[in-house]
């Protein structure tokens, strides 16, 4: 008898930590790139929700969507082990603006959705940009296979690779394909290794997200 109650037990403490969900922010004022990538995770879509929270000094619309994580790819410490994702959007809107019906990302989504999702870092978080999450379709479920085989390196991208993402994201694939043509170019030339692309691709997004976090915080001011 006391051999089942540890079996139960054991069973119910494997359960316990075998479950892990790890919350994403959403920064809605930064899109995200494949260059500020750390991670991507690839999961299927579980739930989403959506509500819009208002006071007479703000709208505050937010949306979340859970995640089952079938991979991580790349190295992310706070997502290994993760079983489910939880992607939080908060946005602000203006109170004498009406709110499109159409607003959000997340809330769109429709569960069974097989979804490619972006990380990268803010303020030493793991966060989503605003245009970081991608649904899988027939023509673009190859991109997790891109990323595993590339290792997010530009000197890796075949232009089969600069394809893929152009069908998926046309603004990632832009962004994306100034950074792969400059890095063949100085390949040809014998100029540049990987750690020179990556550290002018850090101070750009450095500059970019330091110009973002000006902008946010002029126009507000108390966030």
């Amino acid at each position: 008898m006391r051999w089942l109650i540890w079996l139960m037990l054991w069973a119910g403490v494997s359960m316990t930590t075998a479950a892990k969900e790890v919350s994403i922010p959403c920064t809605t004022w930064y899109e995200g790139h494949l260059t500020s990538c750390e991670a991507a995770l690839v999961g299927e879509v579980i739930k989403v929700d959506s509500h819009v929270e208002q006071s007479p000094s703000q709208v505050l619309p937010k949306e979340s969507c859970l995640i089952r994580v079938d991979e991580i790819i790349g190295s992310s410490p706070e997502l290994q082990g993760a079983t489910t994702a939880k992607l939080v959007a908060n946005h602000i809107h203006d109170t004498y603006q009406q709110l499109e019906p159409d607003w959000g990302v997340y809330r769109h989504l429709q569960p069974g959705q097989t979804v490619l999702v972006l990380i990268h870092r803010y303020e030493k978080d793991v966060a989503v940009g605003s245009d970081a999450l991608l649904v899988l379709t027939e023509s673009t479920q190859a991109l997790p296979e891109s990323l595993r085989r590339t290792h997010f390196d530009p000197a890796k991208f075949t232009d089969a690779d600069l394809a893929l993402w152009k069908v998926a994201n046309p603004r990632l694939h832009e962004h994306w394909v100034g950074i792969v043509t400059y890095v063949r170019e100085q390949q040809a030339l014998g100029d540049v290794t990987r750690p020179e692309w990556l550290a002018l691709a850090g101070v750009g997004l450095a500059l970019g997200l330091l110009t973002v976090w000006i902008v946010r915080k002029a126009v507000h001011p108390g966030n």
